[in-house]
């Protein structure tokens, strides 16, 4: 595959695309399990229920003909259901972070009569809205969707290891945000992989380490992203994934849509 150099754009996804697709989920995804990985017949199904949710990056041969290979893809679908609290802004988040830093200094918090820490708020949350990730696409085959819903749900952004750091992954999730945008939706709701879990398993539950990411204290492949593409960690997914990279588990994250009517 010749990537760098190679110019590339996102495009609707087409029947063409699906088994790049296929393929795509393998090269991103070497531990996640089989039955977890979108496959072709998936990538028709969301196609079909969804045409509007469904994009895929890819790199053109250099004749400009129709031999596409495809790099990234982002597939959602639409739910109702879902109900979080008012945003964090930069500053409360700030506070917050200072906070917390003083506290651990101090020594004041010792466990009782302080403020909830972090990844006890990440429990409280998540116990909202708890869910796997099967459960939630319908199989990935998208029997789920609800075409009146008022959230997008998504059900992946993957970007080919060959081409990470191009900005892909970003112009993906603006593509996710402009359909929430085009369908009036509230926001974006998804199960951010916690991918760096499995270097801190054995120390840390993953409401901890996801609140040290969040707290820009460790840095996670996939949530630190998502969290730098405007993204915010509302709770903890337990048991959403086969996955060996992430423990099985998710940060439940959401981007409220600022133009919701």
């Amino acid at each position: 595959m010749a990537v760098r150099g190679s110019s590339w754009r996102i495009v609707p996804m087409a029947e063409w695309h699906c088994e790049g697709v296929q393929d795509l989920q393998d090269a991103c995804y070497p531990t996640l399990a089989a039955s977890e990985k979108v496959q072709k017949h998936h990538a028709l199904s969301l196609l079909e229920r969804f045409p509007q949710g469904q994009h895929v990056a890819v790199i053109t041969a250099g004749d400009g003909q129709r031999e596409e290979t495809v790099v990234g893809m982002d597939a959602t679908i639409m739910l109702s259901g879902f109900q979080f609290g008012k945003d964090e802004s930069e500053s409360e988040r700030n506070r917050k972070v200072q906070h917390d830093h003083n506290e651990r200094i101090s020594g004041d918090n010792g466990g009782t009569g302080g403020a909830a820490s972090d990844e006890d708020e990440l429990a409280v949350s998540t116990s909202r809205h708890q869910h796997t990730f099967n459960e939630i696409t319908g199989g990935m085959f998208g029997t789920t969707h609800d075409p009146d819903g008022d959230v997008i749900y998504g059900v992946d952004i993957s970007v080919h290891p060959q081409c990470r750091r191009m900005g892909i992954g970003r112009a993906l999730y603006e593509s996710r945000k402009s359909v929430a945008r085009e369908m009036n939706c509230k926001g974006i709701v998804a199960g951010g992989l916690i991918s760096g879990y499995h270097r801190h398993k054995d120390a840390l539950g993953p409401e901890e380490y996801v609140a040290r990411v969040v707290r820009g204290e460790i840095t996670d492949p996939t949530v630190t992203f998502q969290l730098s593409c405007g993204f915010q960690v509302k709770g903890i997914l337990r048991d959403y994934i086969d996955d060996t990279s992430c423990g099985n588990h998710a940060a439940l994250i959401w981007w409220r849509n600022p133009e919701h009517r």
